[in-house]
């Protein structure tokens, strides 16, 4: 849903400040956009709103994730939800779903210097190549 937009903003910037800045990606919160970067930011969530999932406890955003074919692109968990399997439970759904549309594997990028996604996506049965 269109309004589902916003929250995607907000739990980025939050998530990934930190992570941008350290890698000087500007603007540090992606919800400080200029006009025209949010415009096209909005085209790209509105043009994969099948493959960009949402799960919500009532009304908060626990999470979401992105994936293309068989490349996961992007998974976001809400810091006050972290730690409890939604992550997890997200990229299982994910992966289920990739399968079942016949694809053989499972594809997905880290950054090497992100410890914590790489421990996460370990836990869950991918391989570092």
């Amino acid at each position: 849903q269109d309004d589902f937009f916003q929250l995607e903003l907000d739990l980025e910037s939050e998530l990934f400040f930190e992570f941008r800045k350290k890698h000087g990606w500007e603007p540090y919160k992606i919800n400080e956009s200029s006009e025209t970067e949010l415009k096209e930011i909005k085209e790209f969530f509105n043009k994969n709103k099948e493959t960009f999932l949402f799960y919500f406890n009532n009304s908060d955003l626990v999470g979401s994730i992105l994936y293309f074919g068989n490349y996961i692109n992007c998974l976001s968990i809400n810091r006050k939800y972290q730690r409890n399997g939604f992550g997890i439970l997200l990229t299982k759904y994910v992966i289920n779903k990739i399968l079942d549309s016949g694809y053989k594997t499972v594809e997905l990028n880290v950054f090497s210097d992100n410890t914590n996604a790489i421990n996460f996506y370990k836990k869950i049965g991918f391989v570092v190549i």
